[in-house]
């Protein structure tokens, strides 16, 4: 496969991409129980040749890419992470940051913005931190079918009821990659570039 030699944000075959709209965030926020965890854009791209997102000024929500097949990387706060099949990468909110994919091997990624009074409180459940922020969860199918879970929430609309499945979709996600978190011996061979 030659390598690609464009970069586009978005417009993939096969893409899903879900912003909630402002108000129906702000519904999240006050909700009880959904205010604890909840999703504010959520996707699939199923091949991104070409994937770049440079953002300066980062988003308010912690961003999570989770890597289904082949391979790209992330940067923020002078570091570059390799991802890779398996891995999760986590970029913490309000952080400029870059990412993108590979260009001879391009991902396939599932992603999801959350925020949330417990936000937080999961990404310390899980070990992630601004100087390790990528863990590895290999059991890549279980991890997608809970972001199709997720996704498969999206068509219902924005009722409460829709709201609240989202949220605890979200909160079953992250304890699924916490439950098949690998070792952090994976992640040193994995490695962090300079």
């Amino acid at each position: 496969m030659a390598p690609v030699r464009h970069r586009i944000r978005e417009g993939f075959e096969g893409q899903r991409l879900f912003v909630l709209p402002p108000a129906v965030q702000g519904r999240c926020a006050r909700q009880r129980v959904v205010r604890d965890l909840f999703a504010t854009d959520l996707g699939h791209y199923p091949n991104a040749p070409g994937h770049y997102v440079h953002r300066p000024r980062g988003r308010p929500e912690v961003i999570l890419i989770y890597c289904a097949r082949g391979s790209g990387w992330c940067r923020w706060r002078g570091r570059r992470w390799l991802i890779g099949e398996g891995d999760a990468a986590f970029i913490p909110p309000g952080t400029p940051h870059t990412y993108g994919a590979d260009a001879r091997t391009p991902w396939s990624i599932y992603w999801v913005h959350f925020a949330g009074r417990s936000a937080g409180h999961y990404l310390d459940a899980l070990g992630v931190t601004a100087t390790s922020p990528v863990l590895h969860a290999p059991e890549s199918g279980v991890v997608a079918e809970a972001f199709e879970e997720m996704l498969g929430y999206v068509p219902h609309g924005y009722t409460d009821a829709s709201l609240l499945a989202m949220s605890t979709a979200l909160a079953r996600l992250l304890g699924l990659l916490r439950w098949h978190q690998r070792s952090p011996e994976r992640m040193a061979r994995h490695g962090e570039e300079k």
